[in-house]
């Protein structure tokens, strides 16, 4: 997979269902569970969770100064602005890197 095809959301930054998505999402909780075709997912065998690990990526306190009006606006998303400031700036960096390979490789 493709860096390019990650997204991450929170629970506070979902985006809005379409009414397409809303419709499967209906009919697949109407379904039975053998009814569910899931042969395009790999069962999860016990081995893999012997290998597995938890990676965390460490952060750096640091003090920063933010415009009242963008502060405002984090904070009234509810719990987790921090966290998502971190994303805004990590989406930031990482258009700035492709932008970057853009201009090397053309």
């Amino acid at each position: 997979m493709s860096e390019k095809n990650i997204v991450q959301y929170s629970k506070n930054n979902l985006p809005e269902p379409t009414p397409e998505a809303i419709a499967r999402f209906k009919k697949l909780k109407n379904m039975r569970d053998e009814d569910i075709d899931f042969s395009d997912i790999p069962e999860i065998t016990d081995e893999m969770w012997e290998t597995a690990e938890i990676v965390r990526v460490p952060k750096k306190g640091i003090y920063i100064k933010l415009d009242e009006d963008v502060l405002d606006f984090f904070k009234s998303q509810g719990k987790g602005y921090q966290t998502r400031i971190n994303a805004v700036l990590k989406h930031f960096v990482k258009t700035q890197h492709r932008k970057k390979r853009k201009k090397v490789t053309t």
